[in-house]
């Protein structure tokens, strides 16, 4: 999570944002089909790393990393589960001289629904302090919400409150490509491991509604 103008009217109001989201064992089959990704890395820093689902999957297929993190419930919510944080809000790991040592060793740098939360300047930011950063060779997952599938435009994106704005995939190449990165692939997926009977239901809807539906994430790879 980001340090957002939202995120104290959850205390202030008593409301849990986290309740619309999938299940734990959801999550954690969701960030571990990303973790292949990362095969081969030293070091893989996951950027708004929340309760560290990601990490946990990482660290279960022996791949090193570390989550940068500022929300207190997550960080608290991970370190149940021996996930190690940096605490800090990830520009600020990001660009100080404090995490300069730590930041050249990744080599693997994964950002999972953050993007929808920054204003396009933010996202430029990103991309320009990962890619000059980092390791020069870092290998970049970024994950965010697909704005051509119609449950994300008229259901999923609005059930979060602190997110700001949508990015098509030709856009978040071009723009990761204007801060340095040499190559850069987009393209949409599920994410969710699903039956045949769900499976079936997916394929009846895409017969309609073809790539406008059954694929909400949005993968943008860099490097």
């Amino acid at each position: 999570m980001m340090n957002v103008p939202d995120a104290d009217v959850f205390e202030t109001y008593k409301f849990n944002p986290y309740q619309f989201g999938l299940s734990e064992k959801l999550m954690l089959d969701f960030h571990g089909q990303q973790v292949g990704y990362f095969a081969g890395c030293s070091k893989v820093v996951d950027l708004g790393a929340g309760r560290g689902f990601f990490l946990r999957e990482l660290e279960r297929r022996g791949i090193a990393g570390f989550g940068v993190e500022n929300h207190p419930e997550s960080i608290a919510a991970g370190e149940k589960f021996g996930v190690k944080y940096i605490k800090a809000n990830i520009f600020d790991f990001l660009r100080s001289d404090n995490f300069h040592e730590i930041r050249k060793q990744c080599d693997g740098v994964y950002c999972c629904h953050v993007i929808e939360h920054l204003g396009p300047a933010e996202v430029f930011e990103l991309f320009r302090s990962v890619k000059q950063n980092c390791a020069p060779n870092v290998r970049c997952r970024f994950i965010t919400n697909n704005p051509v599938d119609i449950d994300v435009l008229g259901d999923t994106f609005w059930m979060d409150l602190t997110h700001r704005r949508l990015y098509p995939a030709e856009l978040l190449v071009s723009m990761s490509k204007s801060q340095g990165f040499t190559t850069a692939t987009a393209r949409a997926f599920s994410g969710i491991r699903i039956n045949w009977f769900t499976r079936l239901k997916v394929f009846l809807c895409r017969l309609r509604w073809g790539a406008k539906r059954g694929s909400p994430n949005l993968l943008l790879d860099c490097s």
